[in-house]
């Protein structure tokens, strides 16, 4: 996974034009601060390096993380074909060309963003991009500030912990309520995030809200206490994003949990992989989440689903949707 070609060569143009060590340092601080579990979100009151500095290293992951997200609801949702899409919390604009690059359909775009520094380095970004992403509207708000308006479809990705607990769910409420189509809710791949997602997701259902992914049914979470539904997007590193993680693996792995609801209609909710398959000889086995609950599944040579297991990947569904 990398970011899409014209995003990735205006970021590299706005980062050539600061000093690397500059770079570096807002790089370093951020990837403190994430890995303390104090925020994944954009900093408040930051600063135009403090904002390239977050887009060169957390950029890639954020989208990661929502192109996975979003790809579920595209395979379970074949026929939703969004034209308004609002990003709430939308820092640079990461969600934007995520949902772009997933539904095409979208002509109309809102990010509610409050730090000027996110915005103008937001629209930077935009400068070489399609007709959608270049006339993208930036509101001057946080997600907590004013109603939101009905969209298609509306993301709220990274941000729902930044709440207290009740504010998050009166947000949530709000954002359902305006959400015409799906809603899409994407937070880090920890227990504490988790533990955020399982809670809102109850709440949801409560309102009338189907489950479009990854859970494959509206009914009580099985997952134990002690355990956490996640999933993980691998994302390729650049040579400029090693340095400034003083990193050397050419790859880094970013967990994430994420429910998305919707208004419509469900054809078909295969049962969700859980965990990396376990791969033997002659044996795959598979955990699973599906309508009845959690379930370990061996397929074997002999079985005819054989060959699809072996495609099957963490976060998948099994049987595999297809498109």
């Amino acid at each position: 996974m990398t970011l899409p070609p014209v995003l990735e060569a205006q970021l590299e143009s706005l980062l050539h034009t600061v000093h690397p060590q500059e770079l570096r340092e807002s790089a370093s601080h951020l990837s403190k601060r994430y890995r303390s579990g104090q925020s994944t979100s954009a900093p408040r009151s930051a600063t135009a390096m403090e904002a390239l500095g977050y887009a060169a290293t957390r950029m890639p992951a954020t989208f990661g993380a929502v192109f996975q997200a979003l790809s579920a609801v595209r395979l379970a949702l074949p026929d939703f074909a969004p034209r308004s899409l609002l990003d709430v919390g939308s820092g640079p604009g990461t969600a934007l060309w995520a949902a772009l690059e997933q539904f095409p359909s979208i002509t109309q775009m809102t990010a509610l963003e409050r730090e000027p520094a996110m915005r103008d380095l937001g629209s930077k970004l935009t400068a070489a991009a399609p007709d959608a992403l270049r006339q993208a509207r930036w509101l001057d708000q946080a997600m907590e500030q004013s109603p939101v308006t009905p969209h298609d479809l509306i993301i709220a990705a990274y941000v729902i912990g930044e709440l207290s607990p009740e504010l998050a769910r009166a947000q949530t409420a709000a954002l359902w309520a305006a959400a015409q189509g799906v809603l899409v809710i994407v937070e880090p791949g920890t227990p504490d995030g988790f533990d955020r997602i399982r809670r809102l997701r109850e709440e949801l259902i409560l309102a009338g809200a189907r489950v479009a992914a990854p859970c494959p049914h509206d009914t009580a979470c099985p997952m134990p206490d002690g355990d956490w539904c996640h999933f993980a997007q691998r994302i390729q590193r650049t040579r400029r994003h090693r340095q400034l993680k003083g990193a050397e693996s050419p790859f880094e792995d970013e967990k994430f949990s994420y429910i998305a609801v919707t208004r419509h209609e469900l054809k078909s909710r295969p049962s969700r992989v859980l965990r990396h398959p376990r791969i033997e000889s002659g044996r795959i086995t598979l955990s699973l989440c599906g309508v009845g609950g959690l379930s370990t599944q061996r397929v074997t040579r002999k079985d005819a689903d054989f060959k699809d297991a072996r495609k099957t990947r963490w976060g998948e569904t099994f049987p595999p949707e297809r498109t």
